[in-house]
């Protein structure tokens, strides 16, 4: 999403110093492609939308946290790691 949105930024900057360099009297009026609004509304929402589908398929949890229903951790296998 950063590169696009840095793409785009960077050649509406190309665009207005061209019609800058050419003398143009509203340098600043640079028209877009309505394709490219399309594009880069898809990939907003694809960046926002992942997290929520993702957390939906998972059923509501944090990607990193336990199933609900797990069991506690057995307390003997740290003792074992420690040595005593």
């Amino acid at each position: 999403m950063f590169l696009w949105t840095m793409l785009l930024v960077g050649g509406l900057w190309t665009a207005v110093l061209a019609n800058v360099g050419t003398g143009q009297p509203a340098p600043f009026e640079v028209v877009l492609p309505e394709q490219l609004w399309w594009a880069l509304g898809l990939s907003t929402a694809s960046l926002l939308g992942t997290p929520l589908i993702l957390r939906r398929k998972t059923g509501g949890q944090e990607s990193g946290s336990p199933p609900a229903d797990a069991s506690p951790p057995d307390p003997t296998r740290h003792r074992l790691a420690r040595g005593s």
